[in-house]
C-alpha cells in the first residue's frame, strides 16, 4: 500500500461551487496510480459497496509538500501558489451536480497502479 498521496477532506459538501476534495503528496508521486470514489451507508449504518463515481486522477507528478483540490465543478486545471505560498494543483472532476450530497457519503482513496489495472469492454445486448 502506497502511504505518497493522502486524503485530507471534502469541503463545501452539497455546493457545487466550492464542493472539493483536499489532498497531499507525502512524498512525491504520480497521482495517475490514484483512484477517488465515493461510498454511502446502508440501513445498517455500515458502508456500502455501492459506490456512484469514481475519479481517475491523470498521470501527473506532484512534489511532497504540495496539495491537491479535486473540484466537481467544471473548470481548467491549473496549478498556483496561495497566499500562504502552497503550492497547490486544482484539478476538476466536470460534474455538473454535486458528488458529496448526501449524509453519510464516504470518500475512499484506492492506490491502483496504472499498470495494474485491467479493463474489459462489456458487448452490447441485442
Amino acid at each position: 500500500m502506497s502511504k505518497k498521496f493522502k486524503l485530507l477532506s471534502v469541503n463545501n459538501p452539497g455546493k457545487l461551487s466550492s464542493e472539493h476534495v483536499w489532498l497531499e503528496a507525502i512524498e512525491d508521486v504520480d497521482i495517475g496510480d490514484y483512484v477517488l470514489m465515493d461510498s454511502t451507508f446502508g440501513s445498517d449504518h455500515q458502508a456500502s459497496n455501492e459506490n456512484r463515481h469514481s475519479f481517475l486522477f491523470p498521470p501527473k507528478t506532484v512534489k511532497q509538500g504540495e496539495f491537491v483540490s479535486l473540484r466537481t465543478r467544471s473548470g481548467e486545471d491549473k496549478v498556483f501558489v496561495n497566499e500562504s505560498k502552497q503550492v497547490i494543483h486544482a484539478i476538476h472532476w466536470n460534474h455538473q451536480k454535486t458528488v458529496w450530497n448526501k449524509d453519510g457519503d464516504t470518500a475512499y482513496l484506492l492506490y491502483a497502479p496504472k499498470a495494474s489495472r485491467q479493463s474489459k469492454s462489456v458487448p452490447a445486448q441485442e
